[in-house]
C-alpha cells in the first residue's frame, strides 16, 4: 500500500513530493525501483510476446536482442534477464545523474541521485509498457526530473530545464546533423572516387537542367 500511495502522490502532486521527499536511502530507492521495475517487465514482455507472435518472429531482450531459446522458456528467460539489465543499467546510469549534478553546482551524493532517477522514471514503468506511449512517459519522467532537482538541490527551474532537456536536446541534434553530415560526405566521395558515377554525368550528354 505505501507503493501505491508513493505512485499516486509522485504522479499527481510531483512538486509537494520532492519538496517533502527526505534524504532517502540507497536501500529504500532501491527497493521502491526492483517493486515498480518487476510489473512494467511482465507487462513489457507480454506485450512484445503478442506482437512478436503476430509478426511470426522469437523472444528477444529489449525487443533486439534475440534469444537462443524459443517458445514460453524463452520469453521467460527475456523477462529475467530484461529485469536483471535494467537493473544493473540503473545503476549505471546513476553514476552519470550524480555527475551531471555535481557539474552544474549541486551537492548530489550517489543515493540521492540514484533516488531523483528512480522516482522520476516512474511513469515510464506505470504507463511504458502500452505501445506508443514512449514519448508520452518519457517527457513525462524529463518534467519529474526537471521538478526533482528543482525541489531537492534548490535549482531554478530555468537551471533544470537547461540541464535535463535544452542542453540533451541540443547533444542529440548535433549528433544528427553530424551524422547526416557524414553520411552524404562519404556518399559523395564514394560515388567520385570509387563508383565514378560523378565523372559519368559530366561527360554523357546531360541536359543543362540536370
Amino acid at each position: 500500500m505505501e507503493i501505491v500511495d508513493t505512485i499516486k502522490s509522485l504522479l499527481t502532486q510531483p512538486t509537494k513530493f520532492f519538496a517533502e521527499l527526505p534524504e532517502a536511502s540507497f536501500k529504500e530507492s532501491f527497493t521502491y525501483y526492483a517493486i515498480i521495475l518487476l510489473p512494467y517487465t511482465v507487462l513489457l514482455i507480454l506485450a512484445s510476446a503478442g506482437l512478436d507472435l503476430l509478426l511470426g518472429q522469437g523472444p528477444k531482450v529489449f525487443g533486439f536482442i534475440p534469444m537462443p531459446v524459443a517458445g514460453a522458456l524463452g520469453w521467460l528467460l527475456s523477462g529475467v534477464l530484461q529485469y536483471a539489465m535494467t537493473i544493473t543499467l540503473s545503476l549505471i546510469s546513476s553514476v552519470f545523474i550524480w555527475g551531471w549534478l555535481r557539474l552544474f553546482g549541486a551537492k548530489a551524493s550517489y543515493g540521492g541521485a540514484f533516488a531523483l532517477g528512480v522516482y522520476s522514471v516512474t511513469p515510464t514503468f506505470i504507463f511504458g509498457w502500452i505501445p506508443l506511449a514512449a514519448v508520452a512517459t518519457s517527457i513525462w519522467s524529463t518534467v519529474l526530473l526537471i521538478i526533482g532537482t528543482k525541489e531537492l538541490y534548490g535549482t531554478t527551474t530555468l537551471r533544470a530545464t537547461v540541464m535535463w532537456f535544452i542542453i540533451p536536446f541540443l547533444l542529440v541534434m548535433l549528433a544528427i546533423v553530424t551524422t547526416s553530415y557524414a553520411n552524404t560526405s562519404f556518399m559523395f566521395f564514394t560515388s567520385k572516387f570509387f563508383a565514378r558515377s560523378i565523372d559519368e554525368i559530366l561527360v554523357s550528354p546531360t541536359p543543362p537542367w540536370l
